[in-house]
């Protein structure tokens, strides 16, 4: 982590105050270590922070970290803003993209830079339509190539911002909109003067306008990534309709280049590499669909690939289905393990997980008249009260026909049920289990609008 952050003398994140305690925490290591590599390595990131701090130092003009405060920041940036603003009017076309690059160079270095010494996510602009146009207008024009490629950058930047992951509608919308507006972005010519829309109307709609293929790249690296983030926020549902999507009628769209699953095996770990954000995709599909659906979805061709290639969620699946629980949490815990962390990831996780036992255990009632909670307590591999908390609540929760004795610790079928009940109580636990998930999903969501009510909406902004 530190070689990347230290990879460019003039990275603002050498600025954080986490980057020197960890170099002092890697110096303590090497210290108290009689490896050579290890001890070399530490000594060796320690000089390149100081080099690279000197050199920062020296492009800001001050001597010591003090002096680098918010208002430092914004006065140094805002200065070089200021430089490129002037006599852009008489620039030609390409000399007014070489001045946007700089001005999002600069405008993305200014709000890293603010990000590390403040640690405030909200100091990165989700749009830079605002300051690019106090600069000036034109520079628009060079942005509409560029919108795919910003959003997702942001995504990647403010990916440990809970509420930024919440409103992952908000960035698919965004998204669709740089779609939906292609034509028109592109009825602007490059000095910025725009083509009478009524006279193209006909002609718009044969060019067949597209993204650039970095601005495909990026749509598909965004639509992969929201995956993740539905699944943090319990929409098992929309994780399992937008991979199907994308890997099936959906792979190509007209206005994007590149093919979705293409771009799926070549994700790195920025934010979810394939393997990872596979697994998740499986656990939304084991936790939202039945049997003869499930089924369909393990022919998916991208999930037939990942199975062969991923013997540890081949495992897991096929324990699923053959119900043998303990292998199933055991292995849930080794996928949890090798899944990139973030903020939001243990809660999310730790919901998934209650799901599918939750699931789990309603499943295997229905395959049985009567059973000991020691039994299920074996069987499961989990602690007899938590055993009982789930029964308890899903007895509760979706008025199953199902009694417990707390005195004999026993679960049957509730006495005066005829058999055509019990058919029909078999027959509905898995849509009254996907009710729970639409239920639970539903109370997540009322919290997130209870407590983000009088906040503003920062990503947005």
């Amino acid at each position: 982590m530190l070689k990347t952050l230290l990879a460019k003398s003039d990275s603002p994140y050498i600025l954080s105050p986490a980057i020197p305690e960890l170099i002092s925490f890697l110096s303590q290591t090497a210290q108290a270590s009689s490896n050579l590599i290890t001890h070399k390595t530490a000594n060796d990131l320690a000089q390149k922070y100081q080099e690279n701090l000197k050199r920062l130092f020296n492009t800001y003009g001050v001597e010591s970290m003090d002096q680098v405060t918010q208002d430092f920041i914004m006065y140094h940036y805002d200065g070089l803003l200021s430089q490129l603003s002037h006599n852009t009017e008489f620039l030609d076309p390409a000399e007014k993209s070489e001045i946007y690059s700089n001005v999002c160079t600069i405008i993305s270095q200014r709000d890293i830079a603010l990000w590390a010494i403040t640690g405030k996510l909200q100091f990165i602009q989700a749009d830079i339509v605002g300051s690019l146009y106090s600069i000036d207008p034109d520079l628009l024009v060079y942005h509409d190539d560029h919108k795919m490629k910003h959003t997702r950058d942001i995504l990647a930047h403010k990916w440990g911002d809970p509420m930024v992951v919440n409103q992952w509608q908000y960035v698919l919308d965004k998204t669709t909109s740089i779609l939906q507006n292609l034509d028109l972005d592109k009825s602007l010519n490059r000095s910025g003067i725009s083509v009478d829309i009524v006279s193209t109307q006909e002609v718009l709609p044969a060019l067949s306008l597209r993204l650039s293929e970095s601005e495909s790249k990026a749509y598909w690296e965004i639509r992969w990534w929201l995956l993740y983030a539905m699944f943090f926020t319990g929409d098992y549902d929309k994780v399992v309709t937008n991979f199907s999507e994308m890997t099936t009628h959906g792979r190509t769209i007209s206005k994007v280049a590149g093919d979705a699953t293409h771009i799926l095996k070549q994700l790195d770990n920025t934010v979810i590499n394939k393997s990872s954000l596979i697994r998740v995709i499986v656990i939304s599909i084991v936790l939202t669909q039945a049997n003869k659906p499930r089924e369909e979805f393990w022919q998916n061709a991208t999930l037939v690939e990942a199975f062969y290639e991923d013997p540890l969620i081949k495992d897991f699946k096929q324990n699923f289905e053959a119900i043998s629980f303990p292998k199933v949490m055991d292995q849930l815990k080794q996928l949890r393990d090798e899944i990139p962390w973030c903020p939001q990831f243990d809660d999310a996780w730790e919901s998934a997980r209650s799901l599918l036992i939750q699931k789990s255990i309603i499943t295997y009632l229905s395959f049985v008249s009567q059973v000991t909670l020691d039994h299920m307590s074996n069987f499961f591999a989990i602690d007899k009260a938590l055993i009982t908390t789930f029964i308890t609540k899903s007895i509760a929760l979706l008025d199953l026909p199902l009694t417990l004795n707390t005195q004999t610790e026993v679960v049957e079928y509730a006495t005066g049920n005829s058999r055509r009940q019990q058919a029909q109580f078999i027959e509905n636990m898995h849509r009254n289990a996907d009710e729970e998930v639409l239920r639970l999903k539903a109370a997540k969501l009322n919290s997130i609008l209870n407590a983000n009510s009088d906040e503003e909406n920062e990503y947005g902004s």
